[in-house]
Formats: C-alpha cells, sequence, structure tokens
C-alpha cells in the first residue's frame, strides 16, 4: 500500500517570489499531510531564497539549480522515491488533489503517470474557494488511445503530472526537438510502458496565465523544423498506417 512518503514533491521555480508562496501554501494544505516539500530553483535573481527558507519549519527544502533545464535535471539526480511530481511556481493545487491520485496508485496496477485536466485562471484572480473534485478519471491502456486524446483536448496539465520515478529518469524532455512544445511529447510517452490515468475534473488544479509567461512570450518560438518534428509525433498514432 502507497503513502504520500512515496511520492516525492518539487517545486521548480525561477524568477516568481511575487508568485510562489500562494504555490507552496496550496501545497502544504493537502489534505494528507506532506513532510517534504523540495523547491528547486534555477538561478533566480529575486528573493525567492528567502520566501521559500521561510518555510523551512514546515518541511520546505531550497535547492539552487544552474544551466538549462537545470531544475529538472537535478530532479532526475536526486530522486529517489517511487513516484515523482514536479509542480511549478505559479499554479494551485486543490486541496485533495494528492488524495486523489494516492487513490488510484492504491487501486490500479501498472501506472507509468498520473495526469489531470485544469482550469485556468488569470494574474492574481486565484480561486478563494475549492469546490469538492469529482473522483473520476479515465485509465489509458495504450499509447496511441492516450496520444490521440491528448492531441484532441489539449487541457492537460504538465505540472500536476505524477511519475512513475524509474520511467522519469528514463525519458527525456528533448527540448531541441520541440523547443517549447516538449511537453506533449514527454507525457505521451509515459504511455508506452505502462497505464496511464487522467483525472478527468478540471478542479484539480488552477493555472495561473500571466504576463512574461513563456508561453506568451515570442523569445523562443520553435523554428519550422521543430513544429514538424511536433507534427509527425502526433500524426504516427493519429495515421499508423500511413508512416
Amino acid at each position: 500500500m502507497l503513502n504520500i512518503d512515496d511520492i516525492q514533491i518539487f517545486l521548480m521555480t525561477h524568477n516568481r517570489a511575487d508568485l510562489i508562496q500562494e504555490t507552496i501554501i496550496s501545497l502544504l494544505n493537502q489534505s494528507v499531510n506532506l513532510k517534504e516539500i523540495i523547491v528547486l530553483d534555477n538561478e533566480s535573481s529575486d528573493n525567492t531564497e528567502e520566501i521559500v527558507k521561510s518555510y523551512y519549519d514546515k518541511g520546505v527544502k531550497y535547492i539552487k539549480t544552474f544551466g538549462f533545464l537545470g531544475n529538472f535535471y537535478k530532479a532526475k539526480e536526486i530522486s529517489d522515491k517511487k513516484y515523482v511530481m514536479l509542480f511549478h511556481d505559479d499554479d494551485i493545487l486543490h486541496p485533495d488533489y494528492l488524495k486523489n491520485a494516492l487513490e488510484i496508485l492504491n487501486k490500479e496496477k501498472n501506472i507509468a503517470a498520473i495526469y489531470s485536466r485544469y482550469t485556468e485562471f488569470f494574474n492574481d484572480d486565484s480561486p478563494k474557494d475549492f469546490p469538492q473534485i469529482e473522483k473520476h478519471y479515465h485509465l489509458f491502456k495504450n499509447q496511441k488511445d492516450f496520444a490521440v486524446f491528448m492531441f484532441f483536448c489539449e487541457v492537460i496539465s504538465y505540472a500536476t503530472a505524477i511519475y512513475k520515478t524509474t520511467l522519469f529518469k528514463k525519458i527525456d524532455l528533448e527540448y531541441e526537438k520541440f523547443n517549447k512544445f516538449n511537453d506533449w511529447p514527454f507525457l505521451v510517452k509515459f504511455a508506452q510502458y505502462d497505464n496511464v490515468a487522467l483525472l478527468e475534473d478540471r478542479n484539480a488544479i488552477y493555472v495561473r496565465r500571466h504576463s512574461g509567461q513563456d508561453t506568451w512570450t515570442y523569445t523562443n518560438i520553435p523554428s519550422y523544423e521543430q513544429i514538424i518534428n511536433w507534427d509527425k509525433f502526433f500524426l504516427r498514432y493519429l495515421f499508423p498506417k500511413r508512416r
């Protein structure tokens, strides 16, 4: 029987001192008691470290990382529990998210990853009250079905993903191949090894949209080649006989 100590929680951040406190609180307010939250900070130049360290007595730890994708690779390096979750520094987690995820892990066999749909909110208009979330989820038992679903239903959160650690250490983001759209192929790859569970209630996580967010900037637009790579990745599942 798995318990919350079998899921290692990493909070990934970079220069989000104005947002990260609300995110930390949403983790600390989980209905299952988190004994440890590891904040991975990729060379922030604001007062992120000071804010994080103010929660040391709550089991929050701080590790500074360096280099491109430093947070991701540090999580790969030091993760040592059965499952791992990479949370984002600008999102808000429903209090029962981890409780529901644990119930799935203990009910189903051979879970490679758990994902969730999400609700968007903008800037500082964060949710004040959390409705009770439905526990209904869908279990994808083959990669093709999940890839097709992912292609036609974009609203799946990378931030709440819980991965089997052995697979997380094995699968790479391939940023150079797909640029900032690398998260879609990354999520799909887990389904080639085992079952993928998708929590369908969009209130499980609230994703913040704000100015300066990477998905809203034009500083790292995918090249034509990277866009074609992304299309090819999904088309082979949509039209398998044409490969």
